[in-house]
């Protein structure tokens, strides 16, 4: 069991890492469902990872709303009640209500008219007449979030950015434009409002394959429709980010927020996980000395997790953890 959170009728959901999973009670602790994992679930679901890995944290967004740090995947999953009972999953969803995969768009755009290309989310490129010098087949798909991830990471952590919306890939890949199209990708409005981001600081940011650095482009922000604009003259991985919010402010210095172990005691070998809120840190060593200082345990292999609220107290810090197999 790791993460802990409460909605406003009072009823309590637990997040269940080890069970890929988490469950509802009700407040008097009744068991009332159980969700995330892959059980049950259909071959279309199961291909497009519409269930939990490694789950560590939950929070519920204004509109109700279940957001769960879902680490296995490297995202943040949302989880809505329809009216019909159960629970929906959406990942980046751009609305308030649940929503499902969205399809990728692909349309034949001609040289001398040009198009508008748009997925039924509303990521979209609009091509004007003479940008291309023959005719070509124009794509919006969801972005590979796992090419070059541990890069992308990091570079939003140092420049302090914060995700709220999938990658876009346009394609083809490389394509370049004679004057420049003009890209359109939706935002998690309840994204904004769980991680604290202004919508004015929102911007189209570009992955660059070759300097493997996010870079912020000249955008437009939508409140209406919830999307952010921008022009370029090449097709790439997009993805709209904001400065700031809570996912970062816990990135700022250093200084010891916390540290415990758990379980404690660890009882029939059960393994112990280390975990510590450093602030911004290069690396955490832990050391373990038995009662006559001996040392019998050392490792400064340690688990980033993100940034996140683990239900301690201190509210959302930099978390790490380390297993240790007794």
């Amino acid at each position: 069991m790791r993460g802990l959170t409460s909605d406003r009728l009072g009823a309590l959901y637990v997040v269940e890492p080890n069970r890929d999973r988490t469950q509802k009670f009700d407040p008097q602790g009744k068991g009332l469902l159980a969700f995330g994992s892959k059980d049950g679930l259909s071959k279309a679901d199961k291909h497009s990872k519409r269930y939990l890995t490694q789950p560590i944290d939950a929070a519920i967004a204004p509109d109700g709303s279940i957001w769960i740090t879902d680490t296995g995947r490297d995202r943040i999953v949302r989880y809505a009640l329809p009216v019909s009972g159960g629970f929906g999953v959406a990942t980046y969803s751009t609305g308030g209500e649940a929503s499902e995969s969205v399809e990728p768009a692909r349309r034949m755009v001609d040289h001398k008219d040009g198009a508008k290309v748009e997925r039924d989310d509303g990521a979209a490129v609009a091509v004007p007449e003479g940008a291309l010098s023959e005719d070509l087949e124009i794509t919006v798909d969801k972005g590979d979030e796992n090419e070059d991830k541990e890069q992308k990471s990091v570079q939003r952590k140092d420049k302090k950015i914060t995700a709220v919306s999938e990658e876009v890939q346009y394609g083809p890949e490389g394509t370049t434009f004679i004057v420049p199209v003009t890209l359109t990708l939706p935002y998690d409005a309840n994204l904004i409002a769980a991680q604290g981001v202004k919508e004015d600081s929102l911007k189209v940011y570009y992955w660059n394959p070759t300097l493997k650095d996010w870079e912020a482009m000249t955008s437009i922000v939508d409140k209406k429709s919830k999307t952010v604009s921008a022009q370029t003259t090449h097709f790439s991985g997009y993805q709209v980010g904001g400065l700031g919010g809570v996912g970062v402010a816990a990135l700022d210095d250093f200084g010891l927020r916390d540290g415990y172990a758990f379980p404690n005691p660890s009882r029939n070998g059960a393994s112990v996980t280390f975990r510590m809120q450093p602030g911004s840190v290069d690396s955490i060593e832990v050391r373990v000395y038995d009662v006559s200082g001996r040392k019998v345990h050392s490792s400064s292999n340690f688990r980033f997790l993100g940034a996140i609220n683990d239900g301690n107290g201190k509210g959302v810090q930099n978390t790490y953890d380390h297993v240790w197999g007794v």
